[in-house]
């Protein structure tokens, strides 16, 4: 995600996670159809978590192996390069090469940008690779053309790297040359749907998948009467998770169900008042 006054800093930044519409709109993040799109809401979809899973364990699990020009001209394994063992065996001490490998390309696939500092010897031999978190990590573009990488820790302290100090892999190059586009973000129509339709079946689910209605009782009310009749009421149609809609209505004592189509057209769509709703007069 560019920020609004990056071409004034020279400062680019990627995929802001954020639960605020607000900041989320600001950041361009927004869809039309549930208004802005998380991240990591979005990955965390089971159909989402399943495709990452799949295809971040199963190239992970894919050997990569460093080689060397043979004399024979054929290739041999590099097995006493250091990045051989990196690649192969351990990205890092704490991090072994397949996790390395599949946290890598997770982030390409939620992102769209994957950043692993890299750890050298005196030799110029890379020993070590350690994998970032893309939210924290924030590209600059020098005057020079070439670009620089301020990475922030949890507790807000910040580090510079140069470009050759950074492992940058990008999903899809974005117009700007310098970012990668990420997936989520491109097809942020599709997630905002999904978890827009997501979010209402939870909140169908808590009310147990019944509908609100109204009372309709066949005279006028005052507003005292409304008083009685409404908490025995809803104190009967009330569960522990949350509340259940009730109004009251001057008409036939009966309970009705706002549809959709009531609300939308009443002349041609009446609801249905079930039987065993019906109140005698």
């Amino acid at each position: 995600m560019n920020w609004p006054f990056s071409n004034w800093f020279g400062r680019e930044r990627r995929d802001v996670a954020t639960s605020d519409p607000y900041l989320a709109e600001y950041l361009g993040q927004q869809s039309s159809v549930n208004g802005y799109v998380d991240t990591a809401r979005a990955s965390g979809l089971a159909v989402a978590q399943s495709c990452i899973s799949v295809i971040s364990q199963n190239l992970a699990a894919m050997p990569l192996n460093v080689y060397q020009r043979a004399e024979n001209g054929g290739r041999d394994k590099a097995t006493t390069v250091p990045l051989f063992g990196v690649m192969h065996d351990m990205f890092n001490p704490q991090m072994t090469a397949f996790e390395g490998r599949e946290y890598l390309i997770w982030a390409l696939l939620t992102n769209g940008n994957a950043y692993a500092r890299i750890e050298i010897n005196r030799r110029g031999q890379v020993v070590a690779l350690y994998p970032l978190n893309p939210a924290l990590v924030a590209v600059e573009k020098l005057e020079s053309g070439r670009l620089r990488y301020r990475v922030s820790d949890q507790k807000g302290r910040g580090s510079i790297h140069l470009q050759e100090e950074m492992l940058h892999l990008r999903y899809r190059l974005a117009p700007d040359g310098i970012m990668g586009l990420s997936p989520i973000q491109m097809a942020r129509e599709t997630f905002g749907l999904a978890l827009c339709q997501q979010d209402q079946a939870a909140k169908q689910a808590q009310k147990a998948f019944r509908p609100e209605g109204g009372l309709i009782f066949p005279q006028s009310i005052s507003g005292s009467g409304k008083e009685k009749v409404f908490p025995g009421l809803a104190k009967r149609m009330r569960w522990k998770s949350c509340g259940y809609a009730l109004k009251v209505r001057p008409r036939p004592l009966a309970f009705w169900f706002w549809t959709v189509a009531w609300i939308g057209n009443p002349s041609r769509c009446l609801p249905r008042m079930p039987s065993f709703w019906k109140a005698a007069s």
